[in-house]
């Protein structure tokens, strides 16, 4: 087990360290999300989740510890944006929090994963391991926030973060590279060797050559070795995959701005509130799904609007 993950792991039980109090934000905040619990299971595959205050209802279970108090998490944080997601993504409810310690607050479970002796949640904001509680991390748009469950019995997900870089569309037959990053608990970034992306090995500059020999429209990467934290799920499309979202954005059930507007085929479910979500822009098919309030959306011809969005532009 790496020293630093268990200090790491300590400290975001307790939350020793204090930021200064985070101010109350009256517009939610976008940041991209990653779960990784053990078994190599991705339950949010990096996708976007607008967040602002939540409360959350701690948990009394054995393994949890906690009073059974409703606790109120000021601001778009690290720990409000898994309450806002799991709303959203089944995989991530139930959401176990426990106020046993008075210094902060502990993430105990996460939908089937619970925390135990040998396994703690753990989370990283910008591939860097903060050394406070969640809930005092306060976010800002673009974030990219991972969540993984450590196992210091059989040291899974206790080494460092991987990335995987590839490109977005290949052709089938033809070899593309990849490259591969690691990202220890200080964030430093270094090339990643012997990782493996669909069964090839990355040498020492992190680089690999992969084929995919069908033309199926898309497949899925990941960057896996050992005892690190596998990269986050990459698609590729294979040929032309235009109406296949490559990326989900999820709203809140208050007023979001959402700006969708990569360069790929993007979906939008922008949930409760008076939205406002532009997708123009590129040349993919985005789907966008209001939900309920009065929403106003600007989209290309191509983009697909369902009609419970009550005002839509065209460009």
């Amino acid at each position: 087990m790496h020293i630093h993950s268990l200090k790491h792991a300590a400290l975001v039980a307790c939350a020793v360290a204090v930021l200064a109090a985070p101010q109350a934000v009256a517009a939610t905040v976008p940041a991209e999300l990653r779960v990784e619990a053990t078994g190599g299971q991705d339950l949010t595959h990096g996708w976007t989740y607008f967040s602002d205050s939540a409360t959350v209802l701690t948990d009394t279970s054995e393994a949890c510890g906690g009073k059974g108090q409703n606790v109120t998490l000021e601001g778009a944080n690290a720990l409000s944006i898994l309450d806002h997601a799991r709303r959203h993504n089944d995989k991530l409810d139930p959401l176990r929090v426990s106020d046993k310690f008075d210094f902060g607050l502990l993430v105990c479970g996460i939908g089937a994963f619970n925390a135990s002796d040998s396994r703690f949640w753990t989370y990283k904001v910008n591939h860097v391991a903060p050394e406070v509680g969640a809930e005092q991390y306060p976010l800002k748009p673009g974030d990219d926030v991972l969540w993984s469950l450590q196992d210091i019995g059989t040291g899974e997900n206790t080494g460092n973060e991987l990335e995987l870089v590839a490109p977005r569309t290949v052709e089938a037959g033809e070899p593309f590279e990849v490259t591969v990053n690691q990202y220890d608990f200080s964030g430093q970034k270094s090339p990643a060797a012997g990782a493996n992306v669909g069964g090839k090995l990355t040498d020492a500059q992190g680089r690999a050559t992969v084929t995919f020999d069908d033309d199926q429209p898309s497949q899925i990467l990941r960057a896996v070795r050992g005892m690190d934290i596998p990269s986050a799920p990459v698609r590729v499309c294979v040929g032309r995959c235009e109406r296949i979202a490559q990326k989900r954005i999820f709203g809140t059930g208050a007023a979001d701005v959402i700006v969708a507007k990569e360069a790929i085929a993007e979906r939008v479910n922008a949930a409760g509130g008076n939205d406002r979500i532009d997708v123009r822009g590129d040349s993919y098919s985005d789907r966008v799904f209001c939900g309920s309030g009065r929403d106003r959306v600007f989209a290309d011809d191509g983009d697909r609007v369902a009609r419970d969005c009550e005002r839509v532009t065209r460009s």
